[in-house]
């Protein structure tokens, strides 16, 4: 048998030509050849129409790493579910593929995790622009700490490590959420008690794909709508 596999590093992509090789690299480079025991890199590429499926497929040439790829986009919850299932470290770090949290800040997870034995550590995103976005977030998570009595102060960020049974049993029970599907993974976890870090990283502007500026008031809408509902839904 080989060797066990200590971290799985999950990532969903889609229409991510401008910066997935750059995270790849940065993945490789702070976090693969860094890490002493054995891990893993998944990633998730659905039905992108630009450039990024060829630039992933060449770069498996460079690194070690699965690609799971589909040719009709499935959606983001779906991708991520599908690599929780198949991660098999002890512990998943997951993380966007876009780079807006740098890869590098993994040790800043995995230090706080190490010292303080929780079951999941998530990032805070300090500096965040442009400013729309960072309003949006702070509404969004003074919502759920008031409706749920969570802690986080960036329960959406999609940058956290946790514990591999926790962190599939989370992933199995969320999908009520679409805008807010990280966010819902940490409700659940402070609704079983689960010890939750979290602690603050720099955050890199990216353009994003799925929620341009011209959707932004209408994610809002629904975003907030979609919360509340849950709230009322799974008392």
């Amino acid at each position: 048998m080989g060797k066990k596999i200590k971290l799985s590093i999950i990532t969903p992509t889609y229409q991510n030509e401008d910066y997935i090789r750059q995270v790849i690299d940065e993945i490789f480079k702070d976090i693969i050849k860094r890490f002493k025991e054995k891990c893993e890199l998944i990633i998730y590429e659905s039905g992108s129409t630009d450039k990024t499926r060829e630039i992933l497929i060449k770069l498996q040439k460079k690194y070690p790493f699965e690609l799971i790829k589909t040719p009709q986009r499935v959606g983001y919850i779906n991708q991520v579910k599908k690599l929780y299932q198949e991660a098999k470290g002890d512990l998943i770090f997951f993380l966007d593929s876009d780079g807006e949290c740098h890869p590098k800040d993994f040790w800043k997870l995995y230090k706080k995790y190490q010292n303080g034995n929780f079951d999941v550590v998530t990032a805070l995103r300090i500096k965040r622009k442009p400013i729309y976005r960072l309003i949006i977030t702070k509404f969004d998570n003074f919502l759920i700490r008031k409706l749920f009595g969570s802690k986080n102060h960036d329960a959406n960020c999609a940058f956290r490590l946790v514990k591999k049974n926790i962190g599939k049993k989370l992933i199995e029970n969320c999908g009520h959420l679409k805008h807010n599907f990280n966010s819902e993974q940490l409700i659940l976890a402070h609704q079983a008690k689960l010890k939750i870090g979290e602690l603050a990283v720099i955050h890199r502007p990216r353009k994003s794909v799925v929620s341009p500026p011209g959707k932004i008031l209408c994610q809002i809408f629904k975003a907030t709508y979609e919360i509340i509902r849950f709230k009322f839904n799974h008392e």
